[in-house]
């Protein structure tokens, strides 16, 4: 058992030792952690709906394209005797950190797909990092707004 767990546990059901019925049901200092854990519980759906969303957005931002200004080789077919390689800006998708990278040579030219080109999974981690924040913020927000409505009327 860690240490919060003991100490909650001793708060709960006294310090003797295999005691398992609470000394003190109405006791003021559990009731509070009582609150607050229940609090928490209570709010793990809410958390969870937010983090699917959050990963629903990312993977939908892919769409969200723009070129360059990486220059990445598509060929080498260039130069005076067409043998250079061939530079283009490089496509990427994702927002607001591009995470999904064209990868030349092995995919569809200029089309992102997430079997074929180049993931950056940090940058994936960053977008749904973003996403979850400002759904968590606008849920804050929304609230305190209800909660203002209820107290006007």
């Amino acid at each position: 058992m860690t240490p919060w767990m003991q100490e909650i546990h001793r708060t709960l059901y006294g310090a003797g030792t295999g005691s398992a019925t609470p000394v003190q049901r109405n006791h003021p200092e559990c009731e509070g952690i009582l609150d607050t854990m229940n609090k928490r519980i209570a709010s793990l759906p809410r958390i969870g709906f937010a983090l699917v969303v959050a990963i629903i957005l990312a993977v939908l931002s892919v769409s969200i394209e723009r070129i360059g200004p990486e220059p990445v080789e598509y060929g080498n077919m260039c130069g005076p005797q067409g043998n250079d390689p061939c530079y283009k800006p490089a496509l990427k998708g994702g927002f607001p950190v591009p995470y999904l990278f064209d990868a030349p040579g092995v995919s569809v030219e200029r089309k992102l797909s997430f079997g074929e080109d180049q993931l950056s999974a940090g940058a994936l981690l960053v977008d749904i990092a973003v996403y979850f924040v400002a759904i968590l913020l606008a849920a804050r927000v929304a609230a305190r707004l209800r909660r203002r409505v209820r107290m006007r009327r």
